[in-house]
C-alpha cells in the first residue's frame, strides 16, 4: 500500500460559491484530527471535524449557509 502523507487541501470550490464547500485531508495513521472554519477576524465559525480519523484520505463537506 502506497504512504499517505499528512495533506491539508484546499476548499473546492474556492473562493466558497453559493454557500458550500469540500475540504480534503489526508493522515498517515488513525490519529484524532481536529477542522475548524475561522473567519477572518479569527473567530471560530464551525468545527467540521473533531475526533479519531482513520488513516488515508479524507472530505467533508461544508455547507457555510448553515453555519
Amino acid at each position: 500500500a502506497a504512504q499517505v502523507a499528512f495533506a491539508l487541501h484546499q476548499s473546492v470550490p474556492n473562493p466558497l460559491t453559493g454557500g458550500a464547500t469540500r475540504i480534503g485531508f489526508a493522515v498517515p495513521r488513525t490519529t484524532d484530527v481536529t477542522l475548524r472554519v475561522f473567519d477572518v477576524t479569527g473567530r471560530l465559525v464551525k468545527t467540521l471535524v473533531n475526533g479519531p480519523v482513520e488513516a488515508g484520505a479524507h472530505a467533508v463537506d461544508w455547507d457555510a449557509r448553515n453555519g
